[in-house]
């Protein structure tokens, strides 16, 4: 079966926390997979020995559906060309 990949960015983890799960941290839709990212980090490693990480703004989630998904207006999806993490 094929599935839907979504990247998601949201600007923080109370916005994201309000679209996919309940006030007991459950998914408010059990058929979807979510991978939950969170703060993501750029490395600069121009100097190896030192290397920098600066976080990027918002929050980031993974989510995986069997059926294609509209989502708030809130959620804003992006299409990385090389994703953090991907599903196997």
């Amino acid at each position: 079966m094929p599935y839907i990949d979504y990247y998601l960015h949201f600007a923080d983890q109370a916005a994201a926390d309000a679209v996919l799960f309940d006030a007991d941290g459950k998914p408010l839709d059990e058929t979807l997979a979510i991978d939950v990212i969170g703060t993501w980090y750029d490395v600069d490693t121009t100097n190896p020995e030192a290397p920098v990480s600066t976080p990027r703004d918002g929050y980031y989630v993974n989510v995986r559906a069997a059926e294609e998904k509209v989502w708030p207006e809130t959620v804003i999806q992006i299409t990385p060309t090389t994703p953090w993490r991907v599903w196997a």
